[in-house]
């Protein structure tokens, strides 16, 4: 007679370890186990934030392995069900790899944005088109970056500046620029790829991607499709790696109303050196900050949000795609009902797999 275990679902979930891809939200749940695999990077300070670069790298090398070998071990246990569906990070194409040779269903989950994705899919292009690699390093002032990228489906007025910035390398053999576009091109080969996006904010772009890979779905801001859930324990997890601090919230219930500019500095994407730029700019502008610094960099930019028509019309802006982001998680809008679907289909796949196994 055939076990109950063996009739139940059973999905592995693959995150990328970096802050925002979601590695922590589940911690301590019951409904969750668990497992590790080794990816290979050096020893390091544990509590620092990994280079995403040395990440890419090492796992595509190091982790494929120990994956297949987990999922292996974990289909033999007589008090488990088989995997049914793998579920990883965009960032983690390995694992379609696997999948593919254990004959699971693998579906790709693009933690950044429909806009970034299609980006990467054009570092092909532009090294066809030999945009990439740069010169010589005197590309990144001399006006070269200006280049405009005229061809790419959804994007208009892009320019070579506007790219991720692992084009701006004089090396053909740039690993960043390498991996990343090894990793957008793999996601193409899943069966179906889930964007942290909605699609009101990026229906051009997502349009392009349907044109040539029609099997996706947009289930964003995920931030605020957990709110629109039931209530539940997962609710009240996040992404975030790093523990919170409440100390800003006295000193902003101390000021005044529309006084306060929220500026997200990112967590692994800016460098020292871009935030210290930032911050410059922002001290010039008459913001307070913490460090007393001064530079001339971001002043114009932080002026136009602060003052003027164009400044209120960003302002304005910003509210209505945030009333549309909302509009879009709630029952009846456009990610809450992909997000049913998604699930709809994972369990049907999930159930047609496990027929297969038994």
């Amino acid at each position: 007679m055939e076990s109950l275990a063996t009739k139940k679902p059973h999905a592995i979930f693959i995150p990328f370890p970096a802050q925002g891809h979601g590695p922590n939200s589940v911690k301590d749940s019951p409904f969750f186990k668990f497992q590790t695999i080794p990816d290979g990077v050096p020893p390091s300070n544990p509590n620092a934030t990994q280079s995403v670069t040395a990440l890419l790298y090492y796992t595509q090398k190091h982790s494929l392995a120990p994956l297949r070998e987990l999922i292996r071990k974990l289909n033999s246990l007589e008090d488990s069900p088989p995997v049914s569906v793998v579920i990883s990070d965009g960032i983690m194409s390995f694992a379609i790899e696997v999948a593919e040779e254990l004959g699971i269903p693998e579906f790709q989950f693009w933690t950044a944005s429909s806009c970034g994705f299609m980006a990467y899919l054009q570092f092909v292009e532009l090294r066809k088109r030999g945009i990439f690699p740069l010169k010589d390093e005197n590309d990144i002032t001399n006006g070269y970056l200006n280049t405009l990228l005229d061809w790419i489906p959804g994007m208009k007025n892009m320019r070579m500046k506007d790219m991720p910035s692992f084009v701006r390398s004089t090396n053909p053999n740039d690993i960043a620029f390498n991996r990343w576009l090894e990793e957008a091109q793999n996601n193409l080969k899943s069966h179906a790829i889930v964007f942290n996006a909605f699609s009101e904010f990026e229906h051009e772009v997502l349009e392009a991607i349907t044109s040539t890979f029609p099997h996706i779905y947009t289930v964003g801001p995920l931030s605020l499709l957990c709110k629109s859930l039931p209530e539940n324990e997962v609710n009240s997890r996040r992404s975030s790696l790093w523990k919170e601090s409440n100390e800003c919230t006295d000193w902003l219930d101390k000021q005044g109303p529309n006084s306060v500019v929220y500026v997200n500095f990112g967590s692994i994407v800016m460098s020292d050196k871009h935030l210290e730029e930032f911050a410059w700019g922002l001290r010039i502008a008459g913001m307070e900050i913490e460090h007393d610094v001064k530079r001339e960099q971001v002043q114009d930019l932080v002026s136009k949000i602060l003052e003027g028509e164009e400044g209120k019309k960003l302002r304005n802006k910003a509210m209505d795609w945030k009333k549309k982001a909302e509009a879009a998680v709630i029952e009846g809008g456009s990610s809450y009902n992909n997000f049913n679907l998604l699930v709809e289909e994972l369990l049907q796949m999930s159930l047609n797999h496990c027929k297969q196994c038994g």
